[in-house]
């Protein structure tokens, strides 16, 4: 049974050629076939199968395995969902951070105010319900510098664990102090890169390059948590201030 037109125009979506289709539906059917051996099962002209399955391997579709003659596999649907992933976002990134300045640029100059929607969140049980929202709601990135990492781990750990499920790219900023927390710290590592600064800044989270959230911290919060203050907002702009406050604390951190 061939796969269903649906199923084809989502290949398509994600960079599937209609003669890769052909070619890795019929491997993931048959296993190992050789080029000859794709080449008949597919109708794709024998004068191309070598330029489309090397295409293939670079895309990181398939596999060739040495032999006489050579042989193709391919790779777990998962692998390739999860590789055409990371080039998307790499590519994406990379394209961002070079037409963003440029264009910021101009759009500064043609308009030197815009509102957007801010909402303040006042006591720490309410922070730490949006909090919870905002990580489980991540499906690119979340990155994370927490001042007061001990007040709010404890409240968030069960959806930072469901971002591994995700692949979500995550980063965190943790006061030295709070190595001792192996349990946690043992976490985070498995979901992503962790430093550590002897005085974090602030309380700052930032959720697929779009959601900003700025908590206030220092002390004074452990006794009177109902004094705590959440900023947040769903806005490019304000999550690029964020980015660029994070990245600074990042690059400085160990």
């Amino acid at each position: 049974m061939s796969l269903k037109e649906e199923v084809k125009r989502s290949l398509r979506n994600l960079g599937f050629s209609d003669y890769n289709i052909l070619i890795y539906e019929t491997l993931l059917r048959d296993r190992e076939l050789d080029a000859r051996q794709l080449s008949t099962k597919t109708k794709v002209p024998y004068s191309r199968v070598y330029e489309i399955l090397n295409e293939m391997i670079d895309k990181g579709y398939i596999i060739k395995m040495d032999g006489r003659p050579s042989t193709y596999v391919p790779r777990s649907p998962i692998d390739v969902l999860q590789h055409i992933h990371n080039t998307q976002e790499k590519a994406f990134q990379n394209n961002s951070d070079i037409v963003r300045e440029t264009l910021m640029r101009i759009y500064s100059e043609k308009k030197s105010a815009h509102q957007a929607n801010v909402t303040i969140i006042y006591g720490k049980d309410s922070n730490v319900t949006h909090l919870r929202t905002v990580i489980k709601n991540s499906i690119r990135s979340l990155y994370l510098m927490m001042k007061d990492f001990e007040m709010f781990i404890d409240g968030i750990t069960e959806e930072l664990k469901l971002l591994s499920l995700k692949h979500v790219k995550a980063r965190f900023i943790l006061p030295t102090k709070v190595k001792a927390r192996e349990d946690i710290i043992k976490i985070l590592e498995k979901l992503g890169q962790v430093k550590y600064l002897d005085d974090v800044p602030s309380n700052v989270i930032l959720s697929d390059e779009k959601n900003a959230i700025f908590l206030s911290a220092g002390n004074y919060l452990e006794s009177v948590p109902e004094d705590m203050i959440g900023i947040s907002m769903a806005h490019a702009a304000l999550a690029l201030v964020g980015r660029s406050i994070f990245q600074g604390a990042w690059d400085s951190a160990e």
